[in-house]
């Protein structure tokens, strides 16, 4: 499945404001951006700075696993950039639900995280640091070595560089939301929140200078989608 990036263009109309009720005073104009991925490419994602710039990252199946490729775009011309290589893997872990995802803090800063399946047949989570917006990577550490039942893993820019990553964790058969916060070269001890037992899936967390929050999905016997939003 080919990557495709679709940009919405939010034009500000200064129109009259009695404008008729069916017009739009913001309308979408809508563009089709070609990207560097080949056709049988998946699990893309987006991010973007408060610097404003727009990341994309994705995987390319190789013969002896797949590769994690990021890709800057480029506002001025509106095209993305050659994409580079953040890693290589036997075996990603991937779903609908659970892909590789970057972040993109400030001065070109980026982190990804992945899955990828143990030869036990488990899953954990690996970071990396990127500098100068996806040139050269740091070599992938794990999220946590002291699990292999890591699921939906996720991470943000915080306080001074720091990393903070929270993921679902399977160990000792129980579901936990598993919280920790890395500098480039400091791992802080993970934090083990309160998780409902009905817990099947760990969105996304958003920091602010105050507070965290963290959005899941909780089973509730209702069938296959029988799920509710949890904060």
């Amino acid at each position: 499945m080919r990557t495709v990036f679709i940009l919405l263009s939010l034009a500000v109309a200064l129109g009259p404001l009695h404008a008729k009720s069916n017009e739009s005073p913001f309308p979408l104009t809508t563009t089709v951006l070609a990207t560097p991925s080949s056709a049988s490419s998946h699990s893309p994602a987006l991010s973007t700075s408060s610097d404003g710039d727009v990341y994309l990252s994705w995987i390319e199946p190789t013969d002896s696993g797949g590769k994690l490729l990021v890709s800057s775009y480029d506002q001025a011309n509106q095209k993305w950039a050659l994409p580079h290589l953040v890693t290589t893997t036997a075996a990603y872990a991937t779903s609908s639900a659970d892909t590789p995802m970057i972040t993109a803090g400030r001065n070109q800063a980026l982190a990804a995280v992945w899955l990828a399946q143990t030869p036990t047949g488990g899953t954990m989570a690996y970071l990396s640091r990127s500098y100068d917006a996806g040139a050269t990577w740091d070599s992938p550490t794990a999220l946590t070595t002291e699990s292999d039942q890591v699921t939906f893993p996720t991470i943000s820019f915080w306080q001074s560089g720091k990393i903070l990553a929270a993921w679902l964790d399977g160990r000792a058969g129980t579901t936990s939301l598993i919280l920790s916060s890395t500098t480039p070269s400091v791992e802080v001890a993970p934090s083990v929140l309160p998780c409902s037992p009905t817990v099947r899936l760990f969105s996304s967390i958003e920091v602010t200078t105050k507070m965290i929050l963290a959005i899941s999905n909780e089973y509730h016997g209702m069938g296959a989608n029988g799920h509710q939003v949890a904060f």
